[in-house]
C-alpha cells in the first residue's frame, strides 16, 4: 500500500483497538507501527512493506478473539440489525459457546465442547463486554486456558521481535524482515489448531531470525 492506505490503516486499527480495549491500548499500536515506518522509509524512502506487515501482524496479536471481545460483538446493534435482516417472523436464536467453567473437553477435538443458550444469554453479553478491563491481569477468569496463555505470550514477544528487526534492518535484508514479519499473521484458530500453527510459525520465526542477526554480527565482523 501507499503512504496513504498506511496511514487509513493505522486509523482504522486504532478505532478498533479503541473499542476492543482503550485509547491507550490503541496508542500502544501506533507508536509501534510509527516507528516501523520511520526507520523504514529513512532507509528506503518511499517503501513502506515492512510498516505494513507489522501493522497487520500487531493488530492481529493485540486483538485476538477473547470472551470480552466476543461478548462485545454480540452486543453491538449491528448484531441485531443482521439478524432482523437474515431472519423473518418470529424466530428463536440459540447460542452455542463453552464457557471455560461449565464445558467439558470433547475428546475428539481436544477443544472445550459448546453448550446451547437460549436468548436470555444476549442480555449477559452487554455486563461480560464491560469487564473487559479485566482482560490479561490477574484476576481474568478466562485468563488461564491454553489459547489466553499463548496470546499473551504473543503479546510481549511479537513487539520485542519488531524491535530486534529494526535494530538489525539494513537495504539488502529488508525483504527478510518483511517475511519474519508478516510470519505471526499465520498463527489462526483456536484451541489445538492455533497451538499446533503457533509452534510451527514461532519454530520457522526462530530460524529466520538466527540466520537474520547472524548474517548482520558476520558482516559487522568483517
Amino acid at each position: 500500500p501507499e503512504t496513504g492506505g498506511l496511514d487509513a490503516l493505522i486509523t482504522a486499527r486504532c478505532a478498533h483497538l479503541t473499542e476492543y480495549q482503550d485509547a491507550a491500548y490503541a496508542e500502544r499500536y501506533r507508536a509501534q507501527v510509527e516507528a516501523v515506518r520511520h526507520r523504514e522509509t529513512s532507509m528506503l524512502p518511499g517503501v513502506n512493506d515492512l510498516a505494513v506487515a507489522v501493522a497487520e501482524s500487531l493488530f492481529r496479536v493485540m486483538a485476538y478473539k477473547d470472551e470480552y471481545e466476543i461478548a462485545r460483538l454480540f452486543s453491538e446493534p449491528a448484531f441485531k440489525r443482521t439478524l432482523d435482516q437474515t431472519f423473518e417472523g418470529d424466530y428463536t436464536l440459540e447460542l452455542n459457546l463453552a464457557p471455560p467453567f461449565l464445558s467439558r473437553i470433547d475428546p475428539a477435538t481436544g477443544r472445550p465442547a459448546k453448550r446451547k443458550f437460549g436468548p436470555w444469554m444476549l442480555a449477559v453479553m452487554p455486563r461480560l463486554a464491560r469487564l473487559k478491563w479485566l482482560r490479561g491481569n490477574i484476576f481474568d477468569p478466562f485468563g488461564y486456558s491454553a489459547d489466553r496463555r499463548l496470546e499473551r505470550q504473543l503479546l510481549k514477544t511479537y513487539p520485542a521481535l519488531v524491535d530486534r528487526l529494526l535494530d538489525s534492518l539494513r537495504p539488502d535484508n529488508h525483504r527478510a524482515a518483511v517475511e519474519i514479519a508478516r510470519l505471526t499473521s499465520e498463527i489462526r484458530g483456536f484451541g489445538p489448531v492455533k497451538q499446533a500453527a503457533a509452534e510451527s510459525v514461532l519454530t520457522r520465526q526462530a530460524a529466520l531470525m538466527d540466520a537474520f542477526e547472524s548474517t548482520q554480527t558476520a558482516d559487522r565482523a568483517a
